[in-house]
């Protein structure tokens, strides 16, 4: 690139914007720098480079985007659109959050979770209100152990007494479970009401 064609203006010891630069760094040679520093020299810059084509913006601080201010509450105020390609949100060292009203993921294939550990609602009682769970067909594959309300259901293979308490009460609720799809009719009366209690002693009186 010919020093010809490159431009540098400075303002003050803050701020400089240069055209047709020759420097080069990972994203290649940039066709523009804008880049700015503090008093304590944190730096700021974003820039265009040739070749890559990619755009970039650096902060070595907190980078901070507002938005929506005059909107309504109905209105979409902030909005990132890829147009082909892969999306990416990284966090190196750090934990990311995102808070609302109400957060919808939707895929239009799978939606997927990954981590050795995932857990769902408060860890305080009470406090997460309800879980609902919609599907045609729902699978758990628990490899070691699967527990309701401390309650060993199923453990390396082996099926707990407390889990088959609870599928003979699930079956007997079914319209061909039992010949009246509940106690009364499944069981009968007082056969009824025993498995009843027993089921929930056993979980807590959670079912």
């Amino acid at each position: 690139m010919s020093k010809e064609a490159r431009q540098l203006e400075i303002f003050g010891e803050k701020l400089y914007f240069e055209t047709n630069t020759d420097r080069v760094d990972a994203n290649g040679p940039a066709a523009y720098v804008l880049a700015s520093q503090t008093s304590d020299k944190v730096k700021y810059n974003q820039s265009l480079h040739e070749g890559s084509g990619d755009a970039r913006i650096y902060a070595e601080k907190r980078l901070q985007i507002e938005s929506g201010v005059k909107s309504e509450t109905n209105n979409q105020a902030f909005n990132v659109r890829i147009k082909n390609g892969h999306g990416n949100i990284t966090t190196e060292n750090g934990n990311f959050t995102i808070s609302g009203e109400k957060i919808v993921l939707e895929a239009a294939s799978e939606l997927v979770l990954h981590a050795p550990k995932i857990k769902i609602g408060y860890d305080s009682p009470g406090k997460t209100d309800q879980i609902t769970i919609n599907a045609q067909n729902i699978k758990l594959n628990a490899g070691g152990k699967c527990t309701l309300r401390n309650k060993i259901m199923y453990k390396n293979g082996l099926t707990s007494p407390f889990s088959k308490a609870y599928n003979k009460w699930y079956n007997s609720l079914l319209p061909d479970g039992g010949g009246g799809g509940g106690f009364g009719g499944g069981l009968g009366g007082l056969a009824g009401k025993a498995a009843s209690t027993y089921v929930s002693s056993q979980t807590g009186g959670l079912l």
